[in-house]
């Protein structure tokens, strides 16, 4: 295990290669939440595909960050389960796209 809730951007004991994987997840976690700032406030609409919230609350999600936990809180953000194996999506301004993928008008 390389990252817990607790510590979402990697545990302090890792070796390098470790470390190159934990900095690769995190920068490109930090290019999806930039453009979906970037979409959110030029109107546009965008998608994060990610596997489901872990049951394990100590394990990592990028669903339990603070910075997708405050976007989630949005009216305009929506998370739309669709199960292509253990997957949630978050789809933003789009809710056609969560119509298509659930089948229902979301709330």
């Amino acid at each position: 295990m390389s990252r817990t809730s607790e510590c979402p951007w990697g545990l302090d004991s890792l070796g390098v290669k470790e470390l190159q994987q934990i900095l690769f997840g995190d920068v490109l976690l930090g290019f999806t939440i930039t453009m979906l700032a970037i979409l959110f406030t030029t109107g546009g609409s965008g998608l994060v595909e990610h596997p489901a919230r872990p049951q394990d609350e100590k394990a990592a999600s990028i669903w339990r960050t603070p910075i997708m936990e405050f976007l989630l809180q949005l009216p305009e953000v929506q998370l739309v389960k669709a199960f292509q194996g253990r997957t949630e999506w978050q789809a933003d301004g789009a809710p056609c796209f969560a119509d298509a993928v659930t089948g229902q008008t979301p709330p």
